[in-house]
């Protein structure tokens, strides 16, 4: 005769459920965390530096910010009594597309940035449909 509980008593079956609560809290707790972190990040401040201010005239830089975040969980196996996992990201990529420079009368203009490895890489792309379409014909 076992002395031990099985999978099918009830105590052992409310221990397991239990333990996934807590995973399940755990892992609310921690995509709240992320989503704060994130929604924090992406702020106006973000996307708009600092103005800077020489000679009359002021810069304002600006970038594109984007990001993302997710989670996941876990629980115990199906036939056994251990198991658990919780996991999460996020991830935040800013890259800048310019500036907005005012000038002393109170004129303002918009300075793109420009990405030397972008503009090459979308030279390389015109020169490829150029080979592959134009000489073909």
């Amino acid at each position: 005769m076992d002395s031990g509980a099985s999978l099918g008593d009830p105590v052992r079956q409310n221990q397991a459920k239990e333990a996934n609560m807590s995973i399940a809290d755990e892992t609310a707790d921690r995509l709240r965390a992320a989503s704060d972190d994130v929604r924090s990040a992406m702020t106006a401040r973000t996307v708009f530096g600092e103005a800077v201010s020489a000679g009359g005239v002021t810069v304002v830089p600006a970038a594109r910010v984007r990001g993302g975040f997710g989670g996941g969980g876990g629980g115990g196996a199906r036939d056994a009594d251990e198991g658990s996992g919780v996991g999460l990201g996020y991830g935040l990529s800013a890259r800048p597309v310019g500036a907005f420079v005012v000038d002393g009368e109170g004129a303002v203009r918009w300075k793109p940035a420009l990405d030397p490895v972008r503009m090459f890489v979308m030279g390389c792309m015109v020169a490829i449909a150029y080979f592959v379409f134009a000489r073909g014909t």
